[in-house]
């Protein structure tokens, strides 16, 4: 029998949000230990994909060390804008000059370096096998071996991903506990270069005609290519045959679609793409984040957004930031996680509801007109002065900054105050011209482990 663990917080996951918890936990001087099922962490750019670290992220991780922000702003580059395309015509730019573009993958070692450097144990190779709720006892896949963690003295930490096996547990095992997933409708899969073009603004990143392409690092461009699940004309980027026929159809899909990038990808990547990773995801939203006073579930574990969002890493930061406010405030008490859920729960329900709307205008045609038409008729009240900003300005543009960053509810209410007199209509006119497109279904690659 384990004897209980000696650690006051057990992390389980060291991915970005978990290796920022624990830095943040260990400078409160709070015995961390991590289990992370993966042999190592990776700082390879292109066995990842480009992310934005906007003040709110920038914020947590300043809040671990100034040096370690310094060094994510210096691995990354400055976002001076977005810009959005159709075919070959630019449809909105969305200015910026406040969120840095890098990887998840380079965050994800700055941070994991920081633990490294205060001395906070990672445990590699353990993958969660179960997590019994009333022994209060973690099983983990060690190589080989199976190691029993009797956690009856800690409190567990779920940074497990979208795919959490630790909120599986509480939805098998509590009955006061319930999650709502909803699959991507997209897989991505990303070409890299380390050329340059000039019709490239390496200070820009691109969204032309779905696919995204922009500064992954200095020395690498990153375009993320998005397969939607129900287009039959896709299903061939998501094979991982570098046969003549796929090649040549990549190329044709670039140039089609993507012609702006063409002079970017060198010869080699055509063939090098179908060996890449390809990344799912789903949207996920929990009634409550917390079992009692033993388990927390974080960022992705607790509310897996979209891409589109740009929040994913800075809203599972943040998670970091809050609880380790709550622990500075009330202490590591049996009312920790309660707490921490009663002030986070109402930002993460927004979060949520955004995440569901933009993931679902990827890909259903009858919400993308309705949109279109929100956004053309919202716009229109902008330039007459009868609308307030667009949302994005208080994410990743101008209107976020160090001494005004606003919650997510206040965000998203904002949002869907604006919305409310021209949805009906919208919806009403999408409705009459397009057909809704059926719900996406989970595929293989779906399966846990396929990203986090």
């Amino acid at each position: 029998m384990a004897a209980p663990t000696e650690a006051a917080f057990i992390v389980i996951g060291a991915g970005p949000v978990g290796c920022a918890v624990a830095s943040l936990l260990h400078k409160q001087g709070h015995q961390t230990v991590i289990y992370e099922r993966l042999s190592h962490i990776e700082p390879n750019p292109e066995t990842s994909y480009p992310i934005g670290v906007n003040p709110r992220g920038l914020r947590t991780i300043r809040q671990i060390s100034e040096g370690l922000e310094s060094k994510v702003k210096a691995e990354g580059l400055l976002v001076q804008a977005w810009e959005i395309y159709a075919g070959k015509f630019k449809v909105a730019t969305l200015r910026s000059g406040s969120t840095y573009g890098t990887t998840r993958a380079g965050v994800n070692y700055a941070l994991y370096t920081d633990v490294v450097e205060r001395g906070i144990p990672v445990h590699f190779n353990h993958k969660l096998k179960r997590i019994d709720l009333q022994s209060r006892k973690i099983v983990f896949d060690a190589s080989s071996n199976e190691v029993e963690v009797d956690a009856s003295k800690a409190k567990v930490l779920a940074c497990d991903g979208c795919y959490s096996s630790v909120r599986k547990a509480l939805e098998e095992q509590s009955a006061s506990f319930s999650a709502q997933v909803t699959v991507w409708g997209s897989v991505y899969r990303a070409l890299f270069s380390q050329t340059e073009t000039p019709k490239l603004d390496p200070a820009i990143h691109y969204v032309l005609n779905g696919t995204y392409a922009a500064k992954a690092s200095p020395s690498t461009w990153a375009v993320v290519l998005g397969a939607l699940r129900h287009d039959r004309d896709h299903d061939f980027l998501l094979s991982a045959d570098a046969t003549d026929e796929n090649v040549a159809r990549l190329k044709a899909y670039i140039a089609q679609n993507v012609p702006k990038a063409v002079p970017l990808i060198p010869e080699q990547e055509y063939t090098d793409f179908w060996a890449r990773r390809s990344f799912a995801g789903q949207v996920v939203q929990c009634n409550q984040v917390h079992h009692d006073d033993w388990i927390l579930l974080m960022g992705d574990a607790a509310h897996s957004v979209h891409p589109s969002t740009g929040e994913g890493v800075n809203s599972g930061l943040e998670d970091a930031k809050v609880l380790c406010d709550v622990v500075a405030e009330v202490g590591n008490t049996p009312e920790t996680f309660a707490v921490y859920n009663a002030r986070r729960i109402a930002d993460l329900e927004a979060l949520g509801r955004l995440a569901l709307y933009n993931e679902r205008g990827t890909w259903d045609k009858r919400q993308k007109v309705a949109g279109g038409i929100t956004n053309a008729v919202l716009g229109i009240g902008r330039a007459i002065g009868a609308s307030g900003p667009p949302k994005e300005e208080y994410m990743f543009g101008t209107l976020i900054r160090d001494d005004n960053i606003l919650s997510y509810s206040e965000i998203v209410t904002k949002w869907e105050q604006q919305m409310k007199p021209v949805q009906g209509f919208a919806n009403s006119v999408a409705k009459l011209c397009t057909k809704q497109t059926p719900s996406p279904q989970p595929s293989d690659h779906d399966a846990p482990g396929k990203a986090r």
